[in-house]
Formats: C-alpha cells, structure tokens, sequence
C-alpha cells in the first residue's frame, strides 16, 4: 500500500512528463470519472498512455495538472481509478485549497503530519476528506512549492464514520459537565453543532430524542453566564415556527424546541427530567 509521501514522490515523475493534456474546465468533476474508460469520457487516444491519461484545468479557479490512472489490477479494460492532482502554491496556496475543500466537504475526518525527511520536501502536512463517495487526500512537504490531491472512490472510511458519528451520553459528560441518565428519552441523538465550517469549539450541544410520543430538541449553549444560575426558572415562547423553553443552568443555557402544538406542560415535563437528573429541586 502506498503512503501520502510515496504517492508525493511519485507526483514529481508525474511532473516531468510533457505529454498532452486533456483539458477539463473544473478539475473537481473529474472525481466523478472512477469507475468510467477513456472512451465512455470521449477523451481522445492523444491523452491516454498505457497506464493513465493526461489531465489539465482549474481547481478552484487555480490552474492544475493531473493525472487519472486506471485501475492496476485490470489495466486492459482501461478503468480508471484513481485521479492525482498536483498545485503550485504560487497559484493556490495550500491554507486556501484547504478552506475550499472544508466549504465543499466539511471538516477533514483525519490529518496529520508526517515526520521530517528531506527527499520528501521535510514535514508533510496531511488531511483527508470524504466526499460522500470518496476519499480526498491532500499533502504538502514544508519545503515544496507545490502540493498534490488525490481522490479514490470508496465506501465511507471507519476513521470517517468514528468522526461523524453522533455521541454516545456517555461522551457528553465529559464535554459539557452534564452526567446523565435519560432512560425514558427513545431514538437520542447527540451531535456539537459548530458555527461554521472553520470552528474548532461546538456553538452548542444538541440533543434529539422522542418522549411520550413527542419528537423534541434540546440545546445547551455553554458558558453563557459569567455567574452560576442558581433555581429551576424558564420561560416559553415561540419563534421562527418554533416552540421555545429557555432554562438557565449554572452558567449554561438550555433550551427545548418543539413544535408549536405542543402544550407548555409537556415541554416542562421534558425539561423537569434533565433538572432532576442534575440535582435540581423542580417542584
């Protein structure tokens, strides 16, 4: 199996051939050609070697070259497999290419850094995404001034599936100070929902769960208070064709979402369970 280094090294190779280029206006579409032959593409023989064909355009409204090669355990059917692109820095810097593949594909489900050598350019700085059908790469040596992509269609990783995946209760403890038991709560969800893409810390905890019947959501935005809220206090109202119950807690704020036809009592019900479940005196 190759490395992100390997595959870096091998890109310079890539580099030095001058064959002709098939061009592509959008270099991303090509992560749609696994799976497909040159002549399901209609790209012309002029392109394609052997094991590969020739590829130029724009990532990101930046030039690029690439390759698409085809599969190595089945050349002779020509199906590609896998697509490496490589950038000059000069034409995107690799902190931008990064901030494009977030706003196109989330978070990098995995990154890293590769340990200094000086064949590969010193430190390479790597990180993956899953773009619902596959997996991009993406790496630079400290010292290169280029850098390369690469894409190969695959079912979703287990690091990916481990980090999208929603919390277990048992996790929310340790991130919000909130031990719980909810033994009546039916099909809970939870999941830090962030600001945008770029976050590195959750705007809140939401929890999704159903109760007696009744589909709900509940927030908890925390350290909203410079002072502990000390009482079992709320209030209900509604907005945005929602229902709102607003609990202040230590210094957090909670919040049940609803919808509006749902009465007042069964939303302090649901509130009244997490209470108890952190000491509180409800009645």
């Amino acid at each position: 199996m190759t490395t992100d280094i390997d595959e870096q090294n091998a890109d310079v190779d890539v580099r030095i051939d001058e064959k002709d280029r098939f061009q592509v206006d959008d270099l991303l579409e090509t992560f749609d050609w696994p799976g497909s032959t040159p002549e399901q593409l209609n790209i012309d023989e002029k392109y394609t070697d052997s094991l590969s064909i020739g590829i130029r355009g724009s990532l990101f409204n930046a030039p690029a070259d690439g390759t698409a090669f085809f599969d190595p355990t089945d050349i002779m059917r020509r199906i590609i497999h896998e697509i490496i692109l490589y950038v000059y820095t000069d034409d995107l810097s690799f902190a931008d290419c990064l901030k494009h593949l977030k706003d196109n594909y989330g978070k990098a489900y995995l990154s890293g850094e590769e340990p200094y050598v000086e064949v590969n350019g010193g430190a390479v700085d790597w990180h993956r995404f899953y773009t619902g059908k596959g997996v991009i790469r993406i790496f630079k040596g400290q010292k290169n001034n280029f850098y390369t992509l690469s894409y190969v269609e695959c079912e979703p990783p287990a690091e990916y599936i481990e980090a999208t995946r929603p919390l277990k209760l048992e996790e929310l403890g340790p991130l919000t100070g909130y031990y719980l038991e909810l033994p009546d709560f039916e099909e809970l969800l939870i999941n830090p929902v962030y600001e945008d893409q770029d976050s590195e810390k959750p705007l809140y905890y939401e929890l999704e769960f159903s109760y007696k019947g009744i589909r709900y959501m509940v927030q908890i935005h925390k350290n909203v208070y410079d002072e502990y809220q000390t009482g079992f206090k709320y209030d209900t109202y509604e907005e945005g064709g929602w229902k709102y119950l607003s609990w202040d807690a230590f210094k957090d704020k909670w919040l049940v979402i609803s919808e509006p036809s749902v009465e007042d009592e069964k939303m302090i019900e649901v509130i009244k369970v997490f209470a108890s479940a952190l000491g509180y005196q409800t009645d």
